[in-house]
């Protein structure tokens, strides 16, 4: 019977149960008898709790067995219930040190010896939270459990990736929006507010980030966004969004020219779009993060460029501020890691020239069992206005 206050649950209870199995396999090949989860993506996977009240402290405890608990906030309790699979909430107070109650959670339920496996690369975990624990549990040992919930993340199940396509088409449509509104005389954040009508009346809920839309000077400069500038005649407008479908991405990047692109633009697209189809051609099971690299290196080598930067990453999961998955794997110089069916990459050639101009085509991409899919469509091309 359906537990009613489960009314907001992403996925049956059989796919957590493999999700939590497979970790389990981890700890127990890595010799972690609790494992303490504070990277909100990875307690998503794990349980389905989702909030846009990331700033609170959450911890998933998972023991070697039995269900695992969430040290959760009052007031985020009840959307834990809602959204997640358990039933077992450690709650803290506004007036309580969160660390604190998960310490003494720890204490009472026995978890406080063994070896206790803690993700000390993740932002979630502060210096303090580490000196506190480790100086109030003195019959544990602590290990760096970072990457382990990561591990089991590579390969989506049918229904991760039958979510990401969702989210791919969202995203092809808010892109073709915030393109036919680009045009001289309008703002950045005309453009963008195009993008995001038409990925929200698609069904998209709150993004993991908000659309890249720079133009002229601005757009060769890495990581700016709109901000209120008018576009003029011969502006280049680098577009790159992801709509987000229960909590999944599939990010698309293209480029705009108002009025014909320069002969530089011109040499510079054309790298982009060679590696893209080049890095879309090498994906494959069995092929490396490393190879997808070389593909997009190579043209570039061939034109005398260099992007200095990886090829894209791995995508799934996104709560702002990113939909990226570059922890699990990044497509990057040398990388051996091994693709397999399941995988899926957001592939992001992009060229810039600072304060003048850049140049990006991008794909969401899922590994085959014989090949490849691109999950995000639209044209490959220079879109010129």
């Amino acid at each position: 019977m359906t537990n009613p206050e489960k009314t907001e649950m992403t996925f049956g209870l059989d796919e957590y149960q493999t999700r939590l199995s497979a970790v389990r396999e981890g700890m127990s090949r890595g010799g972690v008898d609790t494992l303490l989860v504070h990277t909100f993506a990875n307690i998503f996977y794990l349980i389905g709790h989702q909030t846009t009240g990331l700033a609170n402290y959450h911890c998933l405890v998972i023991p070697a067995s039995g269900d695992p608990f969430l040290v959760v906030r009052r007031l985020e309790a009840p959307l834990a219930a809602a959204t997640s699979w358990i039933d077992d909430f450690v709650i803290w107070e506004d007036h309580e040190d969160p660390a604190a109650v998960t310490i003494a959670a720890l204490v009472e339920r026995g978890l406080d010896r063994g070896t206790i496996g803690v993700d000390k690369s993740s932002i979630s975990v502060s210096a303090r939270f580490m000196e506190s624990i480790q100086s109030s549990i003195s019959k544990a040992s602590f290990t760096d459990a970072g990457g382990l919930v990561e591990t089991a993340r590579r390969i989506k199940s049918s229904a991760e990736v039958e979510y990401i396509r969702r989210a791919a088409t969202m995203t092809s449509l808010g892109m073709q929006a915030a393109i036919d509104a680009v045009e001289p005389g309008v703002t950045e954040n005309d453009v963008a507010a195009a993008a995001v009508s038409a990925m929200y009346r698609a069904g998209s809920e709150f993004m993991s980030r908000e659309p890249t839309v720079t133009s002229g000077p601005r757009s060769g400069i890495a990581h700016t966004s709109f901000k209120r500038r008018v576009l003029e005649h011969g502006d280049s407008i680098l577009l790159e969004m992801s709509a987000c479908y229960n909590r999944y991405n599939a990010p698309q990047m293209r480029v705009v020219s108002i009025g014909d692109p320069s002969d530089q633009m011109k040499k510079w697209g054309e790298a982009v779009l060679s590696g893209l189809e080049a890095a879309i051609a090498a994906v494959q099971p069995g092929a490396t993060a490393g190879d997808i690299e070389r593909a997009v290196r190579e043209k570039y080598e061939a034109a005398g460029l260099s992007a200095g930067k990886r090829a894209g990453y791995s995508v799934g999961i996104g709560f702002p501020v990113t939909w990226m998955e570059a922890e699990i794997i990044a497509l990057k110089r040398d990388d051996p890691t091994v693709l397999e069916p399941g995988m899926v990459f957001h592939i992001v050639p992009a060229l810039r020239e600072a304060r003048k101009f850049s140049v990006g085509c991008s794909e969401t991409v899922l590994v085959t069992e014989t090949g490849h899919e691109v999950l995000t469509q639209l044209d490959r091309k220079v879109f010129v206005k």
